[in-house]
């Protein structure tokens, strides 16, 4: 054993003189010296072995600080958190095992804020409310804004009466966000007021998720849509339209969107979600927009974009998608709505596994647990929907209306939280590093992967030669060096990031190593760790709360500690 631990401490000062190359520094620890017995650790084995992060969404149900506190804290581990602090310079140092387990250990990660519903001041006072319970836990919760997008909604009904909708009945939506829904009349506004020129009659038009079916009739004055009711129900004031027929030309940004994203990045959102993405032109208008507005008012972390892909233009262009975001949403309300509900888990399969060739965290989201909204237990196919996305390589789940606005928001999240620990925890569910870098068509080898050899991270090139064994399913390499004639600095660097990551989880598997440890000031040392998805839990410790927050997005546990002092 003792011959073990010198070759763990060995090969963990080796990474650490690697990163230090690039002014980082990345450390496997490893169980067998002793070092951070993390798996023993009181509390700890299911926020470890969980590896899936938690997305829950913030509404009504989830608006007062003793619920969103003990959603944070489902485990029932933040509160030992304060006796054992140690603060030096640069970090937080815990000092006995149960406080450095609850350092890192709750179940939600990030909060979803949905700019679709509720006005600036209802978000404001959630902001309020994460921030403190972000300084009474101390742990680094993300915020995540959910941009409307060009979402077709209907107009408010008044007192939020439901219009009652039965087949055969005459249903008219008017192109005029003026018009409000009347129950009487079985008439409702639309906030898309060229609604009426983008359908003609024969179209199928669903409201409220697809639930409610109607077929165009005839079209008056081209403002007035006189629909028959297919499928009907009991609609409500400002729910969604969905023309599957039609691609609707509508802003991707829209003003709504601008204003929202003024008031998210002055209040420290650490994510953006784009809705209803078709195209990368609409994640690079978005970015433009958060440019501008931070000439205007400079922060020094940007928010991270996700784009949710909720329309089939854009799976058609999901590759050149990915090559403009940091994160990705399968969107499966809206996805299942615009095409064959059979065909979304294909569509979700298929998301799942071009992020993960590509190192690009993803989120299953959408009525994950939905029968938690009015009971305190899920189904058996929502525990099996939940396990498979997990199976299928999801980083993160979300809940929504679960913790939104439903009875019982703690319990879903531990409920889900348990689900995910078990799914991850399950032996059958290989994902290796080297499962999943062969995979990506990155490394070719177990050879190639101990010298550090990454491909290049927008063509997925190899960049060294291949193994025999394993050259028949890849691409030509590179001839020669790793770093080309030519390459810019910020290329380079992502290849030096890209082979830390990869020698990082190669050595933790192949000297058993408990966790690994980066420092990092960016985040973007430790993102590169988590592409490579190794077995044991990674840990992050930076001097930036904000980078802090987007980072604990990906498969990574993160801690702050003050600014260095120089």
């Amino acid at each position: 054993m003792a011959g073990v631990a010198r070759a763990a401490v060995t090969a963990a000062v080796a990474a650490s003189a690697a990163a230090a190359a690039l002014g980082v520094a990345a450390t496997a620890v490893s169980a067998a010296s002793g070092a951070v017995p993390f798996a023993s650790a009181h509390g700890m084995r299911t926020a470890i072995r969980r590896g899936t992060k938690l997305l829950a969404t913030v509404g009504p149900a989830s608006s007062q600080p003793d619920v969103l506190r003990r959603m944070v804290d489902a485990g029932g581990t933040l509160g030992a958190r304060a006796s054992a602090r140690v603060r030096l310079p640069w970090a937080v140092v815990l000092t006995r095992r149960p406080p450095l387990a609850t350092r890192f250990a709750r179940t939600v990660d990030m909060v979803r804020f949905n700019f679709s519903h509720g006005t600036h001041e209802d978000h404001l006072a959630r902001v309020n409310l994460v921030n403190e319970v972000r300084a009474v836990a101390g742990v680094p919760l993300a915020m995540l804004q959910d941009l409307c997008g060009p979402k077709i909604r209907t107009t408010p009904t008044p007192d939020n009466r439901l219009i009652a909708l039965r087949p055969g009945d005459t249903f008219t939506i008017v192109s005029s966000k003026d018009v409000l829904g009347d129950p009487h009349t079985r008439t409702t506004g639309t906030i898309y007021e060229a609604l009426a020129q983008e359908v003609q009659p024969g179209d199928r038009i669903l409201l409220s998720d697809g639930l409610i079916a109607v077929e165009v009739r005839d079209i008056v004055d081209r403002a007035k849509i006189v629909c028959t009711v297919l499928n009907g129900g009991a609609l409500k004031g400002s729910q969604g339209i969905n023309v599957p027929s039609s691609a609707m030309n509508v802003a991707a940004v829209t003003p709504k969107d601008v204003a929202d994203l003024e008031f998210g990045m002055a209040h420290g959102f650490d994510w953006v979600a784009a809705s209803f993405v078709r195209s990368p032109a609409d994640i690079l208008q978005l970015r433009g927009e958060m440019d501008r507005i931070n000439r205007a008012a400079p922060r020094k972390h940007l928010p991270r974009v996700m784009a949710k892909i909720e329309k089939p233009q854009a799976l058609d262009r999901l590759d050149s998608i990915l090559d403009v975001v940091d994160g990705i949403m399968v969107a499966r309300g809206d996805l299942g709505v615009e095409m064959r509900p059979e065909e979304v888990p294909i569509a979700q399969k298929r998301i799942v596994a071009a992020c993960n060739r590509r190192g690009i965290p993803v989120v299953v989201a959408t009525q994950m647990l939905e029968s938690m909204i009015q009971y305190p237990r899920p189904t058996r196919a929502e525990v099996s929907d939940v396990c498979n996305a997990i199976f299928d390589g999801a980083d993160a789940c979300m809940l929504s209306a679960e913790t939104a606005s439903g009875a019982f928001p703690v319990e879903s999240v531990q409920v889900m939280q348990e689900v995910a620990a078990i799914a991850r925890a399950n032996p059958e569910v290989d994902t290796s590093i080297t499962q999943q870098l062969r995979a990506r068509r990155l490394l070719t080898g177990e050879a190639a992967l101990a010298a550090g050899a990454v491909g290049d991270v927008a063509t997925g090139r190899p960049v060294c030669p291949p193994t025999v064994a394993e050259t028949h399913d890849v691409p030509p390499p590179l001839p020669g060096s790793l770093f080309q004639p030519g390459d810019s600095a910020e290329h380079l660097l992502a290849i030096q990031q890209e082979s830390l990551g990869a020698a990082a989880a190669y050595l933790a598997r192949e000297i058993h190593a408990a966790a690994i440890v980066v420092f990092t000031f960016t985040g973007r040392t430790a993102l590169a760790v988590a592409k490579h998805r190794p077995t044991v839990p990674i840990f992050a410790f930076t001097t930036s709360p904000e980078v802090a927050r987007q980072v604990s997005r990906a498969r990574v546990r993160v801690g702050t500690g003050p600014k260095r002092r120089h």
